[in-house]
């Protein structure tokens, strides 16, 4: 495969330093090592520490090298919270990298990708990518407006929302290629317009060359520890877990076991109160930890909690990043997600319950206590096994490179035509 030049425009790209995601950056890496040159463009606003990150007091762009990966760095207004403060963040980002601040001493690219959840970024990579001459490829993440629609209890009516609809639009029917997570979003792109021949699914994974195998098992003789960790948010569904533990405590399991719920976000202040309130003493917060410290803090768990609340979106597929560092780890898991492809229930490597029933949720944490341990090591085995077939970053990369081959393949063919 001929080498390419690569732009990955996403708002939200971060590094191992950071305690989120870091998708692009192991992409990216494992592209590199394939020939590939790769360029990372993304926001210096850290909306986690509320603090811009990698750009010196004054500086409208840079770039740093993270790990091997080059990224370009563009300064955009800070913010707090969701309100009109970070749409001001995520217009100002995409207005100065479609037009591309920063990059004129840049090599020139062969493919430029553009990667949602927000659509402004996505579009700004789409005309980026035309004033360049070269193919756009859509990364698409989430589907917005939609989920803001169906879980944020927004009017599809609402200016906003008929705005970012058009935008969607126009992405589906003018990306060369797109990649998505979600293996069923190829019927969403077709319904709006798209070509579901130009579509590469391409979920979420690890590093599984960087994850420890065979992790021990916390001391025996400690309460049988079940672990969350990630964003404490609106759509993460957290309320489910505390009101579970406190359905434990009522029945009489709250010694015994520890519910660690490690992470931030815009819904921890409300959470820890919902959890005083309910008198819940078996939960316990935690401040995030760095992506690359994470496994040695996943290591502390007997299993995982996957939780989202409940919406019609989801099937379409979710790819949450959690949920494969969490069965890479040979943890099983408590997979309450309302999503047709349950990758839980498929290896065999967990509980599934419902979306948002916390008794369900109770029911599935005291049986996954009272398994003996060697059926819980055999899920965690299958979960590991399946994150190796199926969500290795090494394979999916090649799986992204691939893609990437088409829609130079497809502009170039287009032009000539």
């Amino acid at each position: 495969m001929r080498q390419m030049r690569i732009w990955i425009i996403h708002h939200y790209a971060y590094t191992p330093s950071q305690s989120a995601g870091t998708r692009h950056h192991a992409i990216a890496r494992e592209l590199i090592d394939r020939g590939h040159e790769v360029l990372i463009v993304a926001c210096s606003f850290y909306h986690k520490s509320h603090r811009h990150m990698n750009l010196e007091p004054g500086r409208t762009w840079g770039r740093t090298v993270e790990d091997g990966v080059p990224f370009h760095w563009i300064r955009a207004p800070g913010y707090r919270g969701n309100g009109l403060g970070r749409v001001a963040n995520m217009l100002v980002f995409a207005h100065r990298a479609g037009q591309g601040a920063g990059l004129d001493d840049a090599p020139a690219p062969d493919v430029v990708v553009g990667s949602s959840p927000d659509l402004f970024t996505a579009d700004a990579a789409r005309r980026l990518a035309r004033r360049r001459g070269v193919p756009f490829v859509l990364e698409l993440r989430d589907l917005w407006p939609d989920i803001l629609i169906e879980m944020g209890g927004r009017s599809r009516r609402h200016p906003m929302m008929a705005w970012m609809s058009r935008i969607e639009g126009r992405l589906y029917r003018d990306c060369d290629h797109c990649i998505s997570a979600m293996q069923g979003a190829d019927r969403h792109i077709e319904s709006l317009g798209g070509d579901p021949e130009r579509f590469t699914w391409v979920p979420n994974a690890v590093p599984l060359d960087r994850i420890p195998r065979d992790s021990p098992l916390p001391p025996t003789g400690t309460p049988f520890t079940f672990m969350y960790a990630g964003v404490l948010g609106f759509y993460n569904s957290l309320e489910t877990v505390i009101d579970a533990s406190a359905e434990l405590e009522r029945r009489g399991l709250g010694d015994r076991a520890l519910v660690r719920i490690v992470g931030d976000g815009n819904h921890r202040a409300r959470l820890e109160h919902r959890a005083r309130q309910a008198g819940v003493r078996m939960i316990r917060f935690e401040d995030a930890v760095p992506k690359r410290e994470v496994y040695a803090r996943l290591a502390e768990a007997h299993a995982f909690l996957m939780v989202l609340r409940r919406a019609p979106v989801f099937r379409f597929d979710v790819s949450p990043n959690k949920l494969w560092d969490y069965m890479a780890m040979q943890r099983p898991t408590i997979y309450a997600i309302g999503n047709p492809y349950d990758p839980v229930r498929k290896a065999n490597a967990g509980i599934s319950v419902p979306p948002e029933d916390p008794v369900a949720m109770a029911d599935a944490m005291e049986r996954m206590m009272s398994l003996p341990e060697s059926e819980r090591l055999e899920m965690g085995r299958r979960a590991r096994a399946h994150v190796a077939e199926h969500h290795d970053f090494g394979r999916l990369a090649r799986r992204f490179e691939a893609a990437l081959s088409r829609a130079i393949t497809h502009r170039s063919l287009r032009t000539s035509a």
